[in-house]
């Protein structure tokens, strides 16, 4: 499937419904300032000000009886109407009929008469005509009386490309049906204030693109791309290692061309709009901060979690620190593995200082639960839905993990036509899927709920975004299993903010996983089933004391693993760590309760009902200690620890590793779990951070016991080029990846690559689904 650049069919008939309400008046004067010879600067000026207007009272009401109005017959012939008599007894003057049984009526102590005409003084505020309704109401043949208000259009940009005045296309998604995002609702609350600043960890930005110029920060933010090793930037594509210029310079990967995701995404999130050209974001002020951390082929959660940590203000060795924060970050970024602690130590730091995580689901058309670090405890993790209510189900990852989802087919975003590098005059728009688009539309909805309420958490955001969603449609996938907490309704959203309608304790997975996890026994084996290829089943363990938690399964078919613990972090997953049909997870634990989900591996043609059984168990078995001392290394090395030999088992334990990878007897680099004896030789290899001076912490653990290989960078190592490392394949490991004088393994550079594309594998082409 190819890009989507046709303009689609737009139906101008939803929005002129949508605006019925509207009194004659308004649409009077609004006519009268817009013929058709008015210019985009004026069309802009106009909106803005019939927009900035709040309802208001009229000063009357508008009154329905339960039946019509039947003549009263006096004695001597004379009719008297039955409502005049309650108009005259309630103060009331009647203004005019309307439909049915309605009509107009406006209190007399808010008229002044003159020369026997009533003129309107609206000396009667809201509150008081409002109480002045629920005491008519309460009249035998009222079936209600109500405030009339005086309304206005509702707030839409003059932007060409959102009403599909130009090709490529429109975005009736914002407003267009029950599944849109509600974006004209919402921005009649509010447009984003510039104290807002959404960060863009991404790869970076086309900072002469019309869509995205002037809506960043001063400085536009940091590149920390690093060097690959000393003197080799082949994946930050710029010739330089970490700088303050976030430019994209494409990243170019496996024949494809450059994606230019990063300024595709700030454009979604917080464009240019309501300026006559383009299209518009969803933020209109918020102010955008670029970070890039993706260069060619992705890029590494070192660089990442450091332009993350360095966004919101922290301070990161040898960088400046940022002087505008974000308190919203978007990443649109992921890959297949389990929230590795470094990871989940991130999130939870800066979560305690309110910092909200907006992720991408992920658009593999898999569990969520399997892309990190969507699959992290407390971040806002985002799938992509239908215009008809369902799970966007040809690309969008859903389950447990998914908060909240919103459109992701055929989004509008900036880009440009270069193909490895920028083109100056290559500037456009193109359409685009994914779960990284739907993240964006997310994050600019949070920015503007900041601008409402500043110091909204990712609590009461999440509760915020889940109590107005619009539930999935009736008779869809989502209602055989989970896509999330709804189809996020923007309009609703602020709403529910604005009147603190919310409760910011309520989790909606967490509920879920409750009410469905069966209760299950440490050291025991049990049989249940699977149904459909979508079906997942939750199994609750409560752990007393600290051990190794590890869970197995025997099926016929294959089956995939998670291990989560109380917050629903996914701290091990496994799909096929031994025998083709089994599974086993296993992490280090402290007390508390953990859960198991099982699902079948994805194929739509292996429908039905399967068998397996799930073998739980706690292992206090621990080895006689080790360590591997602590290593110094050039930036972006492979290091590799030293070998040691595991003794003091009493069984065969299980072993596995966050945040690096291991070889266990000599054998292949790999991080997946595995099996260990008395007597294996254990080695880890860890990849050094890309700074001076940074970093790199991974952990082992083998039965009960765990310890740490920590790789730091220095200047000295840095100068040399020596990184202190020799493979134990027997091969050379050239510190200048790119050279071609380098002899590798292809199993080993394949292994060690994995670490840095991972991170891409659905963020860096931003292309049509070609399932």
């Amino acid at each position: 499937m190819t890009f989507l650049h046709q303009r689609r069919p737009f139906a101008k008939a939803h929005l002129l419904c949508s605006c019925l309400f509207l009194s004659t008046a308004c649409l009077t004067s609004a006519l009268a300032q817009t013929e058709a010879t008015v210019q985009t600067e004026e069309v802009a000026e106009i909106t803005a000000q019939s927009s900035s207007q709040n309802a208001e009272p009229t000063g009357r009401l508008i009154i329905k009886y339960f039946t019509p109005e039947i003549p009263w017959q006096s004695p001597r012939g004379s009719k008297r109407m039955l409502r005049s008599s309650l108009r005259d007894e309630r103060q009331l003057a009647f203004k005019r009929k309307l439909s049915d049984t309605r009509e107009v009526v406006q209190p007399r102590q808010s008229l002044n008469v003159t020369d026997g005409l009533n003129t309107p003084v609206r000396d009667l505020n809201a509150h008081q005509l409002k109480t002045m309704a629920r005491s008519l109401s309460s009249q035998g043949d009222i079936e209600y009386a109500s405030v009339e208000y005086r309304r206005y259009p509702l707030l839409e940009p003059n932007d060409p490309l959102y009403q599909g005045t130009q090709s490529p296309g429109d975005q009736s998604y914002l407003y267009e049906g029950q599944y849109s995002v509600h974006t004209p609702g919402a921005w009649d609350i509010t447009t984003g204030s510039e104290s807002s600043v959404i960060a863009i960890v991404d790869t970076g930005v086309l900072p002469d693109h019309p869509e995205v110029a002037n809506r960043s920060v001063a400085n536009l933010g940091y590149d920390f791309v690093s060097a690959d090793s000393p003197n080799d930037f082949f994946s930050a594509n710029d010739g330089d290692g970490r700088d303050d210029n976030p430019a994209d310079p494409g990243d170019t990967c496996n024949g494809f061309s450059s994606s230019w995701h990063g300024t595709g995404v700030a454009s979604v999130a917080a464009g240019k709009s309501n300026d006559g050209e383009g299209f518009a974001g969803i933020d209109w002020n918020a102010r955008l901060l670029h970070a890039r951390a993706l260069g060619i082929c992705g890029g590494t959660d070192a660089d990442i979690i450091d332009a993350i940590r360095w966004s919101v203000g922290l301070s990161v060795a040898g960088i400046p620190d940022n002087p505008t924060p974000a308190n919203v970050v978007n990443l649109s970024l992921g890959g297949a593995t389990e929230c590795t602690r470094a990871w989940q130590d991130v999130i939870d730091e800066l979560t305690a200082r309110n910092v909200v995580f907006v992720m991408a689901a992920g658009n593999e058309a898999n569990n969520a639960l399997r892309s990190s670090p969507a699959n992290c405890a407390n971040v806002i993790t985002v799938g992509s839905n239908t215009s008809e209510g369902t799970v966007d189900s040809s690309f969008s990852n859903y389950g447990l993990k998914v908060t909240i989802s919103t459109i992701g087919r055929d989004i509008l975003v900036a880009s440009n036509s270069g193909f490895d590098v920028p083109d100056s005059e290559g500037n456009f728009y193109r359409t685009e899927n994914g779960t990284s688009f739907s993240a964006a539309i997310v994050s600019g909805a949070i920015s503007l709920m900041h601008s409402l309420n500043p110091d909204l958490g990712p609590s009461e955001v999440r509760a915020v975004l889940q109590e107005s969603a619009t539930p999935y449609a009736a008779g869809t996938d989502c209602e055989l299993f989970h896509c999330g907490g709804g189809v996020m309704n923007l309009a609703r959203a602020l709403n529910v903010l604005q009147n603190n309608n919310y409760n910011p304790e309520r989790d909606i997975a967490l509920e879920l996983i409750q009410s469905q996890a069966t209760p299950i026994e440490l050291q025991s084996d049990i049989d249940a089933t699977l149904f459909g290829f979508k079906d997942t089943r939750y199994f609750a363990i409560e752990v007393t004391q600290r051990g190794l938690l590890q869970a197995e399964s025997g099926s016929t078919e294959n089956l995939y693993g998670y291990l989560l613990n109380e917050e629903l972090s996914v701290i091990s997953l496994d799909d096929n760590s031994g025998d083709a049909s089994n599974f086993r997870v296993a992490a280090l634990v402290e007390p508390g309760t953990y859960y198991v989900a099982v699902e079948r591996q994805r194929h739509r043609r292996s429908d039905g009902e399967v068998a397996f059984s799930l073998t739980t168990s706690l292992s206090d078995d621990t080895p006689d200690a080790f360590e591997f001392p602590p290593v110094a290394a050039a930036p972006n090395a492979i290091v590799e620890s030293n070998a040691v030999t595991i003794s003091g088992l009493q069984a065969a334990s299980v072993l596995t590793i966050s945040d690096g990878f291991y070889s266990l007897n000599d054998g292949a680099l790999t991080n997946s779990p595995a099996t260990i004896r008395n007597g294996d030789t254990l080695l880890i290899a860890a990849q050094s951070p890309g700074s001076v001076d940074g970093t790199t912490t991974t952990t082992v653990s083998v039965g009960a016991f765990s310890t740490s290989f920590t790789v730091t960078t220095s200047a000295e190592r840095a100068l040399s080029g020596n990184s202190g490392s020799t493979s134990n394949s027997g091969c050379t490991v050239s510190s200048a990846m790119s050279s071609s004088a380098a002899t590798f393994d292809p199993l080993l550079l394949l292994l060690l690559c994995a670490s840095c594309i991972a991170l891409s594998s659905h963020c860096r082409r931003a292309r049509p689904s070609s399932n």
